[in-house]
């Protein structure tokens, strides 16, 4: 294969040549020109999905933050629920409801915006998004169910510290 690469080689500078004595040839394989042309869309790809977890990252930490001060913040309606028999189970989906509709809400808002702006500027878009469908529901529902996980992942933390609360201690709390 090696042996032919450089046969083609030799073939395509000897034609030049009969063309034109003075002219340079360059004979480089079909392999290395797609990887140099394709190169900055690669890097572009790479960047792009790096600052997308980056996001996603700061908003998991961002809705623990919420969740933590909302836990909080109720802190005495959790040890009322407690003092007063509530199952654990109940406990974790009073936080994690509390959670679940945030994020049902910015859902909602967040396909209101797409929609729109589908509607609005579908050829600014369509170019922005390389020719993808705006409102594909795969990747919508895809985006949808990523999110509600990240949301229960970053939730999980205040809702077990609210499990271990000791109901005098909440009921004492400021």
């Amino acid at each position: 294969l090696i042996r032919r690469a450089q046969d083609l080689r030799n073939a395509a500078t000897a034609v030049t040549h009969a063309v034109d004595a003075d002219a340079v040839t360059t004979v480089t394989p079909l392999e290395e020109r797609l990887v140099a042309m394709t190169m900055p869309a690669r890097i572009g790809a790479l960047v792009a999905g790096l600052i997308g977890v980056l996001a996603l990252l700061v908003s998991a930490v961002g809705i623990h933050g919420i969740v933590a001060h909302a836990v909080t913040a109720r802190i005495r309606d959790i040890g009322v629920h407690i003092a007063l028999g509530a199952p654990r189970l109940g406990i974790l989906r009073l936080v994690l409801g509390w959670t679940m509709r945030g994020v049902a809400i910015g859902l909602l808002a967040g396909v209101a915006v797409v929609t729109i702006a589908a509607v609005a500027f579908p050829a600014g878009l369509r170019a922005a998004l390389f020719g993808l469908n705006p409102l594909d529901p795969t990747a919508l529902s895809l985006a949808g169910v990523f999110l509600i996980g990240v949301t229960l992942v970053a939730a999980l933390l205040p809702a077990r510290r609210a499990l271990g609360m000791a109901p005098l201690t909440a009921l004492r709390h400021d």
